[in-house]
């Protein structure tokens, strides 16, 4: 042993063997001592692993299996004793039938059971079962005396089996106890000779491992010391040990570069300093929030902005902070983004792998646009910019261009964008009505009352339609006193027609406006969807069309969409483009009707006639071009030209004969009318007096200066 000891320590202090060389001796030396030793802890736990195996698979098994057939058997006589009380024969049956899958699953686990136990029960069994089918066949024929004497017999047997169940159950627990002894008495072995192992493998290690620290790290003290002075930037200095052929003459050689490196460093780091200050000037000046992480989410450098814009102070900004750490610092200012914390952790954290701009909404109300680049290293570049101020000037411009400025409803566009939206609901089964609205009597309280009272009236109107219908449907002013609705989730026209009378009592009801009270109305013009089209620009025509036809029935009504409507419409603009036509190719005469005294029987005057005979057509009744002339503008033209022909034609009449003409209502809104028949009169030379101009109530009641 002792000659051993000697070589080995010799071989540690040979100078030509190296630490690793060294080390690797030790290293066998202590595997082999420990191989020596472990032999008998291997043997101990082999002992150790049989014995928890036999409780394990055997004794446990054992327990557990006799513990169910005990619960099983107790189940089992509850059903027995129970049956002999009961007199519904259902619930005796079900209460055999359960009893019998009892005792089925007591023969499986008997089946199963260790032979000494499984030997004894197993011969009870039948005689149970016998048991059991007498009390419930006494039971069910309702002889309860032999049932009750039959159960104290079954009573007998089964309290017989249970002892025999706990005697096992007790053997085994017997059992446990006498292995459990064994096992710790063989755990007390087992710490016995690991205590041996333990310190034997310690006094190889020791004896070896401290003639490795004398021989190496005496040295290895020096090396560090003089690395220390380098590091405080002392470079005059001389390395010891370069020659040696170990590795700490590989450190000492490493030494001497680092020296040669030292005064290059230190010239280095002056300029660095110079330009670190620099870039954190230019950093920290910057409008936007910047902050770099490397592949381990961890912070490179971080700029003042950033840690103003989430209220973080400047240690949460040190290089080494996780990102991590950064989320949950801005959780805890209250500073993060829309949603839960959990959902804002969980996007944040998520792996920059692409470039990415977005703006994000903070929790208090804040926006941010968000810029991120990751870079070839890992990490990545993120600049966050406060957008508040743009964002809300955007969304105010947004806004504006889909909302009317003087009600501050939806416009057209809004409008579009919606019917876009439930058209492509409609394609899915879901129905909408669009509701075209005129209000009635609007224009003369315009020009009566003055413009700043008609838009406070609009106002008012939009505030009524807004309070008549849901949150989800749309309210739109198109311009001037029209207005539109969007009504969702449509299925039938009464749906519609509720919502268009509602509509029409409410803008009915008097206004009150600057001292005012104003009574208005609303025509209502309502196409379906799907029904009616599934086209925006088709469902809007049509809805206009059921407004003009609402109008032209009777102010105050709406109607509904009808295919008729579409067809008279068409009929309607090919009277229009006829008209326009007519009155360029004269195709318009007077026929006179005379008015004679009753008195005398003498022709006093005629009344001029218009008819129009249309080349097509033939001769079209007034009642049928009249009304639309007047609503397309056309009828200043032909009204002009009646009077003009009126007045020609008068003058080839005696002088004592006088010639009316009609004048339409909606003349005195177009054209100068004194102008008309100043001119018609001095055109034909016929005295002033033999002309008779006939106008309708309607036309005075209008009110306007212009026509008095």
């Amino acid at each position: 042993m002792r000659l051993a000891r000697n070589i080995v320590l010799r071989k540690l202090q040979s100078p030509r063997m190296g630490l690793a060389a060294k080390s690797w001796l030790v290293a066998i030396l202590t595997f082999v001592a420990a191989a020596a030793l472990a032999l008998p802890a291997l043997r101990l736990s082999q002992i150790t692993e049989a014995a928890s195996q036999h409780i394990l698979l055997k004794v446990l098994a054992g327990i557990t299996n006799a513990a169910e057939i005990d619960v099983f058997l107790e189940r089992h006589r509850r059903l027995v004793e129970s049956a002999p009380a009961e007199v519904d024969r259902e619930r005796l049956e079900q209460g055999e039938r359960t009893a019998e899958q009892v005792e089925s699953e007591l023969e499986r686990l008997i089946h199963a059971a260790d032979l000494a136990l499984s030997g004894g029960v197993r011969d009870v069994m039948p005689v149970l079962r016998k048991h059991r089918a007498d009390v419930f066949l006494f039971s069910k024929n309702f002889a309860q005396d032999k049932a009750i004497e039959t159960v104290g017999s079954y009573v007998s047997i089964a309290d017989a089996t249970g002892a025999r169940i706990s005697r096992y159950r007790r053997d085994e627990a017997r059992a446990i106890q006498s292995w459990a002894s064994e096992l710790h008495t063989t755990a007390r072995s087992f710490n016995v000779w690991l205590w041996i192992s333990v310190i034997a493998m310690a006094a190889i290690l020791g004896l070896f491992g401290m003639t490795i620290i004398r021989l190496t790290v005496l040295k290895l003290v020096r090396l560090r010391h003089i690395m220390m002075r380098l590091s405080q930037n002392d470079t005059a200095l001389d390395v010891p040990f370069t020659t040696h052929q170990d590795e700490v003459g590989d450190i000492a050689r490493a030494v001497t570069v680092f020296q040669s490196n030292a005064v290059a460093l230190l010239d280095n780091e002056v300029r660095l300093k110079t330009v670190n200050q620099h870039f954190d000037v230019a950093l920290n000046n910057m409008s936007h929030g910047l902050c770099m992480f490397d592949s381990n989410s961890r912070i490179v450098v971080c700029n003042q902005r950033y840690l103003e814009l989430y209220g973080l102070s400047p240690e949460q900004g040190r290089p080494g902070t996780t990102l991590r750490e950064i989320l949950e610092a801005r959780i805890a200012n209250g500073i993060f983004g829309e949603g839960s914390p959990e959902d804002y952790l969980r996007e944040r954290l998520s792996p920059v792998t692409q470039a990415s701009v977005g703006i994000q909404k903070l929790s208090d109300g804040r926006f941010v646009r968000i810029s991120r680049q990751p870079m070839p290293s890992g990490g990545w570049v993120t600049t966050h910019e406060d957008v508040t101020e743009q964002h809300i000037a955007s969304q105010r411009i947004a806004y504006m261009a889909n909302h009317d400025a003087l009600t501050d409803l939806g416009n057209r566009a809004l409008l579009r964008e919606r019917l876009t939206q439930e058209l492509m609901r409609a394609r899915r089964g879901a129905g909408f009505a669009l509701h075209y609205l005129d209000l009635d009597r609007f224009k003369a309280v315009n020009d009566g009352l003055g413009h700043p009272i008609g838009d406070a009236l609009l106002k008012a109107v939009a505030q009524r339609l807004l309070a008549s219908v849901r949150d989800i449907d749309t309210v739109v002013r198109l311009g001037g006193d029209e207005f539109s609705i969007i009504q969702i989730g449509v299925e039938k026209t009464e749906q519609a027609q509720s919502l268009g009378r509602r509509l029409t009592e409410v803008i009915s009801a008097p206004f009150q406006i600057a001292g005012h009270a104003i009574e208005i109305g609303t025509s209502i013009g309502i196409a379906l969807a799907p029904r009616d089209s599934m086209e925006a620009d088709d469902l809007i025509k049509k809805a206009d069309m059921a407004l003009y036809r609402a109008k032209e029935t009777e102010r105050g009504t709406m109607c509904l969409y009808e295919p008729a409507i579409q067809a008279q419409s068409l009929a309607r603009r090919a009277m229009e483009r006829d008209l326009r036509q007519a009155i360029g190719e004269e195709q318009f005469d007077l026929h006179y009707q005379p008015v004679i005294e009753l008195g005398s029987g003498a022709v006093s005057g005629f009344e001029a006639l218009l008819r129009w005979t249309h080349p097509v057509r033939g001769a079209v009744p007034p009642m049928d071009f009249i009304p639309i002339a007047e609503e397309v503008g056309l009828i200043s033209q032909i009204g002009e030209w009646v009077v003009r022909k009126a007045c020609r034609d008068a003058m080839h009449l005696p002088a004592a004969v006088k010639i009316a003409v009609n004048l339409s209502p909606t003349q005195f809104k177009g054209c100068d009318v004194v102008a008309v028949v100043c001119g018609a009169l001095a055109a034909a030379g016929l005295d002033a007096n033999r002309l008779t101009l006939e106008i309708t109530e309607s036309t005075l009641l209008q009110g306007d200066q212009f026509v008095l």
